[in-house]
């Protein structure tokens, strides 16, 4: 009798195992597809990072040890940090300098999130500075920080002096396309009325900054806008439409972001109405 319920017993945790390894292949397929959509963030796949100097091209992911982009809706343009580990001293030979207004050193950086489909996300920086260089005990290696931009921060040194009498969406356009010259995508809302002012050697950013405090939108009432740049272009826009379109977004699970108003008082965000 004992014997018996000792084989008992046995098949049964075989026929449990069996069961669970069944369901576990059932599930294989569903357990990849949410391994791909989900991921860790920051993880990404670095495709190219390449420094262009004067039609010289070396290839920095041999190097690299840290990248960190910096974007903000209050920011025109956008900051990266690049720190290297070189063994082969690039500082000096190729070399890692600024360039000039017609022919800034650029780096270019391609890379994915794992388990996208889309097309690779793309920057090209102009090297702005060089720091924290770091002569390792070895002397054969240094390690140091360079400092990119986004290439149409170089239009700084460019000065406009004109007369506007004109919508803002078109004044702002202007600015963008005529004197920051941009090759990139760039998003401007509607404004409405008529604005008359004189711009007298001010850079384009300074220009558009005075802009943005005097445009009124054609759809919110606080007329907060913001002019900033991310991975996807240029924006001139209010931050209650920055808030709407993630709204939107969130309510068809189209991103994970979580928006909210603080404040002291527990008010509606659409009930604010004072201006940036």
């Amino acid at each position: 009798m004992g014997v018996f319920s000792i084989k008992r017993v046995l098949n049964d945790v075989v026929r449990s195992l069996e069961g669970q390894v069944s369901t576990s292949l059932d599930n294989s397929s569903v357990s990849t597809a949410r391994r791909v959509r989900e991921f860790v963030p920051g993880d990404i796949n670095i495709n190219s990072l390449v420094l262009n100097a004067r039609d010289k091209y070396e290839n920095l992911l041999p190097y690299v040890t840290s990248i960190d982009i910096f974007e903000s809706i209050f920011s025109p343009v956008i900051f990266a940090e690049i720190t290297l580990s070189d063994s082969v001293d690039l500082l000096n030979t190729f070399p890692i300098v600024p360039g000039t207004r017609e022919a800034p050193h650029t780096i270019t950086l391609s890379f994915k999130t794992p388990g996208e489909s889309q097309s690779p996300t793309v920057y090209t920086w102009m090297v702005k500075s060089v720091k924290n260089v770091v002569t390792l005990e070895n002397n054969s290696t240094k390690t140091y920080t360079i400092e990119v931009i986004s290439v149409e921060a170089l239009a700084t040194s460019v000065a406009v002096s004109q007369t506007y009498n004109d919508n803002i969406t078109t004044i702002v356009t202007d600015l963008l396309t005529s004197h920051i010259t941009t090759n990139k995508p760039y998003y401007i809302d509607d404004t409405v009325g008529i604005e008359t002012a004189q711009v007298a050697q001010w850079s384009p950013f300074k220009a558009i900054d005075f802009f943005k405090h005097r445009a009124l939108s054609s759809v919110y009432t606080s007329h907060s806008f913001t002019f900033f740049e991310n991975k996807d272009g240029f924006y001139f826009t209010t931050i209650e439409g920055l808030m709407d379109v993630g709204r939107r977004q969130h309510q068809q699970n189209q991103t994970d972001k979580q928006f909210f108003f603080d404040t002291s008082r527990n008010e509606n965000i659409n009930d604010v109405h004072f201006r940036n």
